[in-house]
C-alpha cells in the first residue's frame, strides 16, 4: 500500500502513512526467516497457474501463521484472505 501511495500521491503522503502505521499496536513488522522462504517458493510453484508474487506467497504464510485474516493490499485476494482496504 505504501508503494501504491508511493506512485500515486508523492513521497510526503507515503512517508506519514509508513510513520503512522510503525507508531500503531495494530501493526507489525515481520521477518522472513530462511523455513518462511523456503515454504513461500514451494508454495510458489504450486501456484504455477496464477500471477503471485513471491512476496505476495511469503505474506500470505506469514499471515497464515500468525492467524491474520486481513491484509492491507489493492490485490491479493487469491490466497483466501480479505484485503483491505475493501472495494
Amino acid at each position: 500500500m505504501v508503494s501504491l501511495l508511493l506512485s500515486h500521491a508523492g513521497t510526503r503522503v507515503a512517508h506519514d502513512v509508513v510513520d503512522r502505521l510503525l507508531e500503531t499496536d495494530r501493526f507489525r513488522v515481520l521477518n522472513v526467516e530462511p523455513s518462511l522462504a523456503e515454504r513461500a517458493v514451494e508454495q510458489f510453484h504450486q501456484y504455477d497457474d496464477q500471477a503471485i508474487s513471491l512476496t505476495d506467497h511469503v505474506i500470505g504464510l506469514q499471515a497464515r501463521d500468525y492467524r491474520i485474516e486481513h491484509i492491507l493490499t489493492y490485490g491479493f485476494q487469491t490466497l483466501g484472505f480479505t484485503a483491505l482496504p475493501r472495494e
